[in-house]
């Protein structure tokens, strides 16, 4: 955090809630100090010319002043309110996802320009996108948040088997006691129950860490059959690392 009393900064809004009679405390993601908690005073007043910034999903430019009992919102104005995503409910459940996601995960003041961008560009993405299967939504989704979790330094290794070092074959597993994806000979060594994972989901792992949301967007074209692979990786990197 910067020790001026004031400054101004770019946001993306995670969340927001009361906050007492009048104000609301606003949940930000920013691009230089990360996760942050502000008020946003009389932002329940229906004369407020600050509420409507304050939406979740806003990519918004605010002057933050640091006060003795939190930081509080001086001003603020809207980038880019993403209102095709918001009349999109099959987006909105997506994007609501990861943005709680960041909320849970992260500690006010951690900071990581590549967690803003991931947030950014998926939103921006989502924003833009039009008449894409349902399933195709739900695998972007996903793969922002299998991002989001490599950026805390959780990822399941798509490049050789983590028990070995063998590289893969077409019969591979991920082991949710460990986190991490093993060969078919370590699996039958150790007895393991792991779930399988195929190989051309290895090629989507590869994908998915090696690129940005943006890319992903416009050029991945997953079959909805390793979208619901990809799921059962994300929620048992999630449970392995909770």
């Amino acid at each position: 955090m910067p020790k001026q009393e004031t400054f101004t900064e770019e946001a993306i809004v995670l969340d927001r809630q009361p906050w007492g009679e009048f104000d609301v405390k606003a949940f930000l993601y920013t691009k230089n100090f990360g996760f942050l908690e502000v008020k946003v005073r009389g932002a329940k007043k229906l004369s407020s010319k600050l509420s409507a910034h304050f939406e979740p999903m806003n990519a918004i430019e605010l002057m933050i002043i640091k006060g003795k009992q939190g930081d509080y919102a001086a001003s603020a104005i809207t980038r880019d309110a993403r209102r095709r995503l918001k009349s999109d409910w099959q987006k909105i459940v997506w994007a609501g996802k990861l943005l709680a996601s960041v909320k849970k995960y992260l500690n006010q003041g951690e900071s990581d320009e590549g967690i803003y961008r991931i947030i950014d560009d998926y939103l921006n993405i989502l924003n833009k996108l039009a008449g894409a299967p349902e399933y195709f939504y739900e695998g972007l989704g996903i793969a922002s948040e299998l991002k989001l979790l490599a950026s805390l330094g959780y990822s399941a290794d798509p490049s050789f088997c983590q028990f070995c070092s063998a590289p893969f074959s077409s019969a591979n597993a991920f082991q949710a006691t460990s986190g991490e994806i093993i060969c078919a000979r370590c699996r039958e060594l150790s007895g393991s129950s792991a779930m399988p994972v195929s190989k051309e989901n290895l090629t989507n792992l590869r994908l998915i860490y090696e690129s940005e949301i943006l890319f992903l967007g416009k050029n991945w074209r997953p079959i909805e059959q390793d979208i619901t692979e990809l799921g059962k990786i994300w929620k048992n990197l999630l449970y392995y690392h909770n």
